[in-house]
């Protein structure tokens, strides 16, 4: 079974307007869309970004070539799943 983050932007509380994810996206000259897509890539979590709109499925795209760094993941990380964005799944080491 694999888990997938099925409407990955849709989020609860701040969602994409969070300060932490407005912070990376700009110092990346990215949309925080693109950083939250991203941050899904680095937990290696397939995920379904839902748009009807040409330009966005384009933009959102480019989301999965931007690599986060570590200290940017873990910000990310710190959010929660109540606030912005969920949290990987914890594995079992004899899962992995």
């Amino acid at each position: 079974m694999v888990l997938e983050g099925h409407s990955p932007l849709r989020l609860r509380g701040p969602g994409l307007g969070h300060p932490a994810l407005v912070e990376i996206a700009s110092a990346r000259e990215a949309t925080p869309a693109q950083i939250v897509i991203a941050w899904h890539v680095a937990h290696r979590i397939p995920i379904i970004p839902k748009s009807g709109h040409p330009d966005r499925i384009s933009e959102n795209f480019l989301g999965a070539g931007l690599e986060l760094d570590s200290e940017e993941i873990a910000r990310i990380d710190a959010l929660g799943a109540a606030t912005a964005a969920p949290r990987p799944p914890r594995r079992s080491p004899e899962r992995s």
